[in-house]
């Protein structure tokens, strides 16, 4: 119960962000609005803390009210930024090409790895469509660029998942009852398996001694409860315990967080704006030693899972 509170905590605190658009006076390029598709909330302030030993009950009912609005006032934020010091902008859409030039919400670049072919420089802003999805890692590499967002509806979404498993190809029936093996390898660990978007798969995690929750674990075949998953090292192979049938039917959405950071900064500068960092099995946003002044504002950053002891019970850390 403990952990379930727990969980729902961090689900609802970690899409947090720092507030403070920057504005600056450029009028070439219009800002873009925010989608108000989202349930409105009265604001709430932060109550004042209490006794450091809040029960997780008291926390919730504390909370909740001003965390419940913070989400909505982040999820709605429009864009602001914009070039400066002769900068230009450039356009990223799931709907573009990689022939584009990417210069206008008309022709935009199809990836974040199209970007090598414009030569970004200081000054530059990056625009993601609302709406998008992006999946994988990438690098902001050049000092001084600010990434963001335009169009309008959810915020641009990176995900470290390199697909949405709730699909029958991507898993077939091992020899042991109930237990299914994903239908690729992976060569990195995973972190977690988060199903119907905000709920988490337990992931199997086996001690030096060989010993988990208390039992010997030789194999997946000693998986013993619904929605628990194990990865094997040796093999690569992913196995889940899904009691209801395919994993691939049962769920509407199931990510596999990955292990690695899906946004790396090795530069100095970056601005990361109105974008939104899920389902990675490292952190979501991380910045190489030696590279200073980033900022990361009115972004959403959830459901990365450590693949370490620390967070191997929770679905969420931050």
């Amino acid at each position: 119960m403990k952990n379930k509170i727990i969980a729902t905590i961090l689900a609802a605190t970690v899409f947090l962000a720092l507030c403070g658009c920057k504005n600056n006076n450029n009028d070439d390029i219009a800002p873009y609005v925010a989608s108000d598709k989202w349930e409105k909330v009265e604001k709430a302030d932060m109550p004042a803390r209490e006794d450091a030993t809040l029960t997780f009950e008291k926390m919730e009912e504390l909370y909740r009210p001003h965390t419940d609005w913070r989400i909505y006032d982040i999820r709605t934020t429009e864009t602001t930024v914009k070039p400066t010091n002769g900068g230009t902008a450039y356009y990223v859409s799931n709907k573009g090409n990689s022939a584009n030039d990417g210069l206008t919400p008309e022709t935009p670049l199809a990836s974040v790895y199209n970007l090598g072919k414009v030569k970004l420089k200081a000054g530059d802003v990056v625009y993601f469509e609302r709406g998008s999805v992006f999946r994988g890692t990438w690098t902001a590499m050049v000092d001084g660029v600010t990434y963001s967002a335009y169009g309008e509806g959810k915020k641009p979404e990176f995900y470290g998942s390199a697909h949405d498993y709730a699909d029958p190809k991507y898993w077939e029936k091992s020899d042991k009852k109930n237990i299914y093996v994903c239908t690729e390898i992976f060569t990195k660990d995973i972190g977690g398996i988060i199903y119907n978007e905000d709920q988490s798969a337990v992931k199997v995690t086996v001690g030096t001694n060989g010993i988990f929750e208390g039992k010997k674990f030789n194999s997946y075949k000693d998986i013993k409860k619904d929605l628990y998953f194990y990865r094997d090292t040796k093999t690569g192979k992913l196995y889940f315990r899904c009691d209801k049938g395919n994993p691939g039917k049962v769920f509407d959405r199931l990510e596999l967080n990955t292990s690695g950071t899906i946004v790396s900064v090795k530069a100095n500068n970056i601005t990361l704006d109105n974008i939104c960092v899920k389902y990675g099995g490292g952190h979501g946003i991380g910045l190489s030693n030696n590279y200073t002044g980033l900022t990361i504002q009115n972004c959403e950053v959830g459901f990365n899972i450590l693949t370490d002891k620390r967070c191997s019970k929770l679905f969420a850390c931050v």
